[in-house]
């Protein structure tokens, strides 16, 4: 995704299409959530990605209809920037998105 730009958004049906999507694009933003679809969860893919010198330093959003302490500190734990829990509220979403967006680390 190129945050600010005409970019493009991809989303993956399971943990294991997003990694394959990650490694065929340059992607500057993830936005992830936790319960996936298939055995991997959103937790399995940022540790996985975190280990990919290309994305060590992406942003990540963790996205969740779980908002106990428990996952919101899981997922800052292991790689997440942010955590934000659904329904989204799209101020508070927009605040992240922006906030993190400053992350992103420029192409020359």
């Amino acid at each position: 995704m190129k945050i600010g730009k005409a970019g493009r958004f991809f989303e993956a049906e399971s943990g294991e299409s997003s990694l394959e999507i990650l490694l065929k694009y340059d992607i500057d933003f993830i936005f992830m959530d936790w319960n996936l679809a298939t055995e991997m969860t959103g937790i399995d893919v940022i540790k996985m990605v975190r280990k990919m010198d290309k994305y060590k330093k992406i942003p990540i959003l963790m996205i969740s209809s779980e908002n106990d302490k428990f996952h919101v500190v899981e997922s800052l734990k292991i790689g997440a920037n942010d955590f934000i829990v659904k329904p989204i509220d799209q101020k508070s979403f927009s605040e992240k998105v922006l906030k993190l967006a400053a992350l992103i680390e420029p192409v020359d």
